[in-house]
Order: C-alpha cells, then structure tokens, then sequence
C-alpha cells in the first residue's frame, strides 16, 4: 500500500479530495498523504477507489508490475518480520505496564484510547515511510545500474568503431 501510495501521490489526492477527507492540492508532501490514508484505513469505499487505481494503469508494464510484486513482497516478509518482533517486544511492554497500573479489570479510558490510537497510527506511519524509503532506493539502484549498462554499451561500441575503422583503412591501405 505504502508504495500504491508513493507512486500514483496526485491520483490519491484526488480520491482524498473526492471523498472529502481532505482539500489538498499536488503540492503538498508525501507525509500528509500518508496519514490521511492511514486514518482512513477503516474506510472501505476509499480503500476501494486506492485498490482500483493500480488495474486501470493500462501503460505498466507486466515487467514494472512484477518487479513491484517481487520487492512488496520482500518488503511484505521483512517488514513483517520486523513487526512481529516488535510487536512481540511492544506487547510484552503494554502487558507489563497494564499489570503496574492494575488496568486488567477495567475498560480503557476515552483518553487511553486516544492516546493508543495515535501510537499505532504513528507506526503505521513509519512503517509506510520505511516501504517508501526501501522503494526509491531500489529504484536508485536500478538507474545506477541501467546506466552503468549504457556506459559499458557506449564503450564497447567505441571499441567496435574503432576497430572497423582500423581495418577499412588497413584494407584501403592494402588495395592502394
């Protein structure tokens, strides 16, 4: 989702502005996005219209796709991994601190609540950045390598001419 999110920004915007979640302009930065939809997670119709945005991209490659597939996959894996850690470590804390305070027996506070929902809000937050982030350096090293490729091409046809040119008047040479 993180990286449906990085790629199509302005098409999400509009489907912010459309639901009315928001009046936001192309401007305006990757992080804002972020968390209007991460609050929105619970909004099936928004969900909904962000999932379709990816199936009517009729110019992406099958070859751009799968590659996104393979990297949100690995992505889905480590980051996964990563969370269940910390949400075993995180849950050992939480349980530690409801046996502190003696909260076992009694429902949450609206304040408490609050303050959980804007903890977990926060790490989806960092977890959309991290996929964010893990994605623009993939496709850095992506460029790096194509043009490390065309480089090497450039090169290799340099020697080719030169070569061609070596021979044509090595033969002209001859001929004379």
């Amino acid at each position: 989702m993180a990286i449906i999110v990085l790629i199509y920004k302005n098409e999400i915007i509009d489907i912010i502005n459309q639901h009315g979640l928001g009046s936001l302009t192309y401007g305006v930065d990757q992080i804002t996005v972020n968390r209007i939809v991460i609050s929105n997670f619970n909004n099936i119709p928004f969900m909904m219209d962000i999932a379709n945005i990816e199936e009517g991209d009729e110019e992406y490659s099958n070859f751009v796709c799968g590659g996104l597939c393979i990297a949100g996959i690995v992505i889905a894996v480590v980051g996964g991994s990563v969370a269940m850690s910390n949400a075993s470590r995180n849950a050992r804390k939480s349980r530690n601190d409801l046996k502190q305070a003696e909260l076992e027996g009694r429902w949450l506070t609206r304040e408490e609540q609050n303050r959980l929902k804007l903890y977990y809000q926060d790490e989806y937050e960092l977890k959309f950045l991290e996929a964010q982030n893990a994605y623009m350096e993939n496709q850095e090293k992506i460029n790096v390598e194509n043009q490390a490729v065309r480089h090497q091409s450039m090169v290799l046809l340099l020697l080719a001419s030169i070569a061609i040119v070596g021979i044509a008047a090595f033969m002209f040479k001859k001929v004379k």
